[in-house]
C-alpha cells in the first residue's frame, strides 16, 4: 500500500480544549494515524507550555529527537511551535508578522527538505505561511474553514490591520485548491459571500460518545449547589451570547451559573466581557467563572448541570451542543447557524438568541426524558472515526 504524505497546519493546539478548533484536530488526527496510506504531519502551536519541539503521536506523546523523528505505524508526527508572540503584544497585525515568520521558519528548519503530497490548513490565520510551503512542495491545498473573521466580526472598514485579515482570509479561500466547512449553512455562506461554487464541501465536527458516556456523576460536588444550576462552557466572545447570560445572571437569583470559559491574561485588560464578569463575580452569590478549568473538572461541572445553554448568536457548527447532548444534559440553545442543522425540538430547546429567550426557556424549563434520549442518539451518529474517513477520502482524491 502506497502512502500519501500530508502535512496539517493550524494556529491553535490540538490539545487547548477551549475551542472547537483544537478539539476537531486533536480527534482527527487521533483517527487519521490510524490509516496505513496517510503518513500525517502536524505543525502546531504552543502557547501555554513553552516547551515546543518535535514528538509522536500514538495512544501517548512522546517527545523525540530529530533523528528519530519518523513516521510509525498508528502513530503521527507533532512539531509544535513555541510562539511568545502573545506575551509581548496585542497588537494584532504585528501578531500576525511573528507568528508567521516563527511558523515558516521552524517548518523550513525541520521539514524544508522534505516532499508532501497535499497541505491541510485549518483556517486562514497561517495563509502567508502555507501559500510558501505550496510553492515549495508543488502540491495541492486543502483548507477547513471553521470561522471565517468576514461572515463572523464587525466590519471595520477603516482599520488598516482589519482589512489585511480579510484580503488573506479571501487569497486563502480562493487559492485552496478545496474547501471543507463544519455545516452546510456555513457552506452556503462562504459560497454566497465570496462566489465559491463548486470547491466546497461539507465534514461537520463530531464528539466522543463513548467518553462522555463513561462520565459519572458526582453526587457530592452537586450537593454544593442549592438552586438549579445553569452551565455555560465556550470561548469568552461576545458572539457566544456571554451578555445575555450575564442579564440572565442578574435577573435570576433562584437559579446557580456557572461560567466555563478560557481567557488569556494578557487580554483580559482590552476584553470588556472580562471587566464585567470580575465585576459581577464580586455582586453576584449566584454566579461563579472558571478560566483554564482542569478537563476533568469540566466534564464533572457539565454532568451534573441541571441545564447547558448556548446562547449563540453566531455558530458555524457548535460542537459545544454534542457534548451536552451526549452527556444526557437538557440543552437550551440559539436557533441559528450551524446549530440548526443537528438541534431540533424533539432533542433541545430552542430559543431567539436574545436574553429575554435565553430567561423564559430557563424559567419555563420542565424535564423531558424523550428529549435526553433523542439527544443523545444525535450525539451518537458524530463519530469521529466517520469523519476521519470522510476526511482521508477527499485527501485521496485530491493526491
Amino acid at each position: 500500500m502506497s502512502t500519501n504524505k500530508v502535512l496539517m497546519l493550524i494556529n491553535g493546539s490540538p490539545f487547548d480544549n477551549n475551542g472547537g478548533l483544537g478539539v476537531h484536530t486533536h480527534y482527527l488526527c487521533d483517527e487519521l494515524r490510524k490509516f496505513g496510506d496517510i503518513e500525517l504531519t502536524l505543525l502546531c502551536a504552543d502557547y501555554y507550555t513553552q516547551d515546543g519541539g518535535l514528538y509522536l503521536m500514538g495512544d501517548e506523546k512522546k517527545r523525540v529527537q530529530p533523528e528519530d523523528w519518523k513516521h510509525k505505524p498508528n502513530h503521527y508526527r507533532l512539531l509544535e511551535v513555541y510562539n511568545t508572540n502573545q506575551l509581548l503584544t496585542r497588537i494584532g497585525f504585528l501578531q500576525k508578522m511573528i507568528t508567521d515568520d516563527i511558523f515558516l521558519e521552524n517548518a523550513l528548519a525541520f521539514l524544508g527538505h522534505e516532499r508532501f503530497d497535499l497541505i491541510h490548513l485549518h483556517d486562514a490565520n497561517l495563509w502567508g505561511v502555507v501559500k510558501h510551503l505550496r510553492a515549495l512542495y508543488r502540491c495541492p491545498v486543502l483548507m477547513s474553514c471553521h470561522l471565517n473573521l468576514f461572515l463572523s466580526h464587525d466590519r471595520l472598514p477603516d482599520d488598516p490591520f482589519y482589512l489585511y485579515d480579510i484580503q488573506q482570509e479571501g487569497s486563502a479561500l480562493y487559492a485552496s485548491n478545496k474547501l471543507l466547512t463544519v455545516s452546510e449553512y456555513y457552506k452556503e455562506a462562504l459560497q454566497d459571500e465570496y462566489w465559491l461554487e463548486g470547491k466546497t464541501e461539507v465534514v461537520p465536527n463530531g464528539v466522543d460518545y463513548e467518553f462522555l458516556e463513561s462520565i459519572e456523576y458526582d453526587e457530592e460536588l452537586k450537593k454544593k449547589y442549592d438552586k438549579p444550576l445553569v452551565v455555560f462552557v465556550g470561548r469568552m466572545v461576545p458572539t457566544k451570547g456571554v451578555w445575555h447570560i450575564l442579564d440572565a445572571i442578574k435577573q435570576m437569583q433562584d437559579h446557580h451559573f456557572v461560567l466555563i470559559s478560557a481567557l488569556s491574561p494578557t487580554l483580559e485588560p482590552c476584553n470588556p466581557l472580562a471587566h464585567e464578569i470580575k465585576k459581577m463575580k464580586e455582586q453576584y452569590k449566584n454566579f461563579e467563572w472558571h478560566n483554564f478549568l482542569p478537563q476533568e473538572e469540566k466534564w464533572k461541572l457539565m454532568k451534573i448541570a441541571d441545564i447547558g445553554i448556548m446562547p449563540s448568536l453566531h455558530e458555524p457548527f457548535g460542537i459545544t451542543a454534542l457534548e451536552w447532548m451526549g452527556l444526557g444534559v437538557p440543552l437550551i440553545v440559539s436557533d441559528t447557524g450551524g446549530l440548526k442543522e443537528f438541534c431540533n425540538d424533539d432533542n433541545s430547546i430552542l430559543i431567539e438568541p436574545t436574553a429575554e429567550s435565553l430567561i423564559g426557556a430557563i424559567k419555563n424549563y420542565k424535564a423531558d426524558t424523550e428529549k435526553l434520549r433523542n439527544a443523545k442518539e444525535t450525539a451518537r451518529r458524530y463519530s469521529w472515526k466517520e469523519i476521519a474517513e470522510k476526511t482521508r477520502d477527499i485527501y485521496l482524491s485530491m493526491i
